[in-house]
Order: structure tokens, then sequence, then C-alpha cells
């Protein structure tokens, strides 16, 4: 009898355990995860290296464990998928471990396909809506603890960034210095992303002779369905400004180049996030439209000399004919 008394005062306890839990659960779902997943409190930085068709991301930011015990988090599992495709599969060592009220700095990088994540929001353009998933999974200790979440959100409508035109103001050979204005349009047609960015800083160097940097005036504050065109001043620096004016004219001036901007980014809730984003590739000093369309215009002058020349020649045989019937 005692042991059958034992044995429903248990069950009941497991019982009122599990609907505790569920009920738990449910109501306060994030008070919940907050007790087997530290909470990621804050970002102190966004590092973005942007190489030939890859996003190399780094987030470093603050976790803290509001958990009553201590956590000890070995490594982070992770996927994204946007309508069915994934975009970002990777795994990660963390080694952290938070005591109870604990927080701790943690970094956490990812590789995003640029091309293939551009073209899949493109495909997307048509929809009012898709489903975006996250399937995650934490290892503890060898213990791997899967979770999945899955959200219906607006078709991402990624800003349109359009060189309208560059105004050359000054060239000094003697001092080496050439200052261009560079008129950037930027167009949000999206309903549901706003880019703020502040103190803007941008420093760009070409091949090992051209190098410029400078700060942006103002904030940029770019509400959905609208557009602003930003003016640059370049100073730009040369090295060797005869080089350079001697690799436009050879055809020789598609250089490397590297560019950073830097600047404070708004996202959410969160405040003038630190963010740096890196971009390397080759460019060219004089665009191949223009050489093109300067060849094509030095073959068309060339092509009406000859031609006038020709028309010389038959005018001065005919002058010659008409004097030699006059005789």
């Amino acid at each position: 009898m005692m042991l059958k008394i034992r044995f429903r005062f248990v069950l009941i306890i497991l019982l009122l355990g599990a609907m505790g839990y569920t009920i738990y659960y449910f109501v306060q779902r994030q008070k919940f995860m907050n007790l087997i997943v530290p909470e990621f409190s804050k970002i102190t930085l966004i590092k973005a290296n942007l190489h030939s068709d890859t996003a190399f991301i780094e987030v470093d930011g603050i976790v803290i464990n509001k958990a009553p015990y201590g956590m000890s988090i070995d490594s982070i599992v992770c996927e994204l998928s946007l309508d069915g495709t994934q975009l970002v599969s990777t795994s990660q060592y963390v080694g952290l471990r938070l005591e109870s009220g604990q927080s701790d700095s943690v970094q956490f990088s990812v590789n995003i396909p640029i091309s293939h994540t551009r073209n899949k929001i493109q495909s997307l353009q048509g929809q009012d809506s898709t489903g975006v998933v996250l399937e995650a999974a934490i290892v503890y200790s060898g213990f791997k603890l899967p979770f999945v979440k899955s959200k219906k959100i607006e078709v991402p409508v990624p800003p349109q960034f359009k060189l309208i035109k560059t105004e050359k103001k000054e060239l000094n050979l003697f001092k080496k210095e050439l200052e261009v204005d560079l008129f950037l349009g930027i167009i949000n047609d999206g309903k549901n992303l706003s880019l703020d960015i502040h103190d803007l800083q941008y420093e760009l160097s070409i091949g090992n002779d051209l190098t410029t940097k400078g700060k942006f005036g103002k904030d940029i504050s770019l509400r959905p369905q609208t557009s602003q065109v930003l003016k640059f001043p370049l100073d730009i620096k040369m090295k060797q400004p005869l080089k350079t004016i001697f690799k436009v004219l050879k055809d020789e001036d598609r250089l490397p180049f590297r560019l950073m901007i830097s600047g404070y980014l708004d996202v959410g809730k969160m405040q003038r996030i630190p963010t740096v984003i890196f971009a390397s590739g080759k460019l060219e000093i004089v665009n191949e439209q223009k050489k093109k369309a300067k060849k094509k215009a030095k073959r068309e002058k060339k092509k009406e000399e000859r031609q006038d020349r020709r028309e010389g020649r038959k005018e001065a045989r005919q002058e010659k004919r008409e004097d030699r019937k006059k005789e």
C-alpha cells in the first residue's frame, strides 16, 4: 500500500510538472528559452569582408546567462533557408562557460553567397510574402539541443545603388591630387526595410598609386519607398600621376582595389552598432564603355579625314580636267 501511495504521489507530481512545463512554455516562451539559451543582449561590432562572390561576416556581441545555473556551450550549428532554399549553413565552436547572471563576449562568423542570395531575393519580387526558416542546435558538453523557428515575412526588396555621375573639380599634377565629386543614388522600393547609417567614413585604394579617404558629412536615413542622392567628395592622392596616365593611354588601367566603409548602423531596437565593411576586386580607372566610345569616335574621325582627303583629291582632279579643256 505504501508503495502504491508513493507511486501515485510521484505520478501526480510528474503530471503537475508536465502541465506547468506546458503552460510555462506557451505563456512565457522567451523566458523559458533564456533557461536553456543565453540571451544575446548587445551587438558590439559587425565586420563584413566582401571578396569575389562571398560575404565573410563576423558579429561580436554580449550574451547573458539568465538561468539560475551555469551553462557550458561547446558549439552552435545554424542553417538559414528562404522560401525553401538554403542560404547559410555553418557550424562553429564557441567554448563558452557562463555562471548564473554572468555575461561574456562571443564572436560568430558566417559566409553568405552574394549572387545566390541576391538571385533568390530577386526571384521572389512578384510575391507579397515568403517563409524564412532558422534551424539551429546548441551543443552542451556533447548533448545536442535542436530548435526550429519559422516565420512568414514580407519579401525583402534590396535597395538599388546607381552611380549618377562624377564631376572633376580640380587636377593638380604638382600636388599630385585629383578632386572628384561622386553622386550616388540610393532607391528603396521595399515596404519593410529601413536604412540608418551614422558617422560614415570611407577609405579607397586603387593599385599602388591612387588613394582617398574621407567622411560623409551627414547621417543617412532612408525610409521604405523613398530615394536619396548622396554626394561624396573624393580627394584622390596620386603617387605617380604620369605613370597612371600612361596606363590609361595603354589600356592597362584595370587595377586591384580595396574599399573600407565604416559607420554606425541602426537595426530595430539596437542603436549605433559599430559596422565595418571591406570590399576588394578589380576596376578600371577609365570605364571600358568610355574607352570604346573614344576609340569609335577616333575611328569615325579618321574615316571622315580619309573621306575629306578623297573628296579633296577628286576635286583637284576635276579642276585639272577643266583646266585642260580650257587650254
